[in-house]
């Protein structure tokens, strides 16, 4: 069975999400984010590299685990989880979803459509073999069966995403130039 990998992205308080990435760590699951402490950007340079970073470790990691302890899911969360469907990677959240204001119809209503093809799991209070057990035994991919409208729109959204951090990054360099 190949080694499993996955990041970690979320609202936690940094005591208990390392907690859980040493757990998985120990299980022998790759955690790829955060890494040494990170979880912050100071510069728009440090959030655009992170970025990147992250959006390349959903696409590339066995699973991508959405971390929010009262299941808070923000407009940045809900792009990551519209892109790792994109992916047909499965995902993984801590608890029952509850979306933003910030957070528009499309994403809401895509995500939404497709709840039952997420896992819901309980980090925390799993005891180790019940946490190897449920990630271990996920499917390496999933259908989330997103219509070529719906794909393009995340991967169109995606680069948006990318495109104003890089804009945010370039206008103070310019600014200290």
């Amino acid at each position: 069975m190949p080694r499993l990998s996955t990041q970690i992205s979320g609202i936690a308080h940094n005591k208990k999400l390392f907690k859980i990435q040493q757990e998985l760590e120990a299980l022998d699951i790759t955690v790829t984010h955060p890494q040494d402490g990170l979880i912050f950007s100071q510069t728009p340079w440090e959030q655009y590299e992170q970025d990147i970073d992250l959006y390349e470790a959903i696409a590339h990691t066995s699973f991508h685990t959405i971390w929010s302890e009262s299941g808070y899911i923000t407009a940045e969360l809900a792009q990551q989880i519209l892109y790792a469907m994109t992916k047909q990677k499965p995902i993984v959240l801590t608890e029952k979803i509850t979306f933003s204001p910030e957070v528009d119809a499309f994403a809401r209503e895509t995500i939404l459509a497709r709840i039952k093809m997420l896992q819901i799991v309980n980090l925390p209070e799993l005891e180790a073999a019940e946490l190897n057990f449920a990630l271990k035994n996920m499917p390496a991919k999933i259908d989330y069966e997103l219509s070529p409208h719906e794909a393009v729109l995340v991967s169109s959204r995606t680069k948006g995403h990318f495109r104003e951090l890089l804009d945010s990054a370039q206008h103070l360099h310019v600014q200290y130039a």
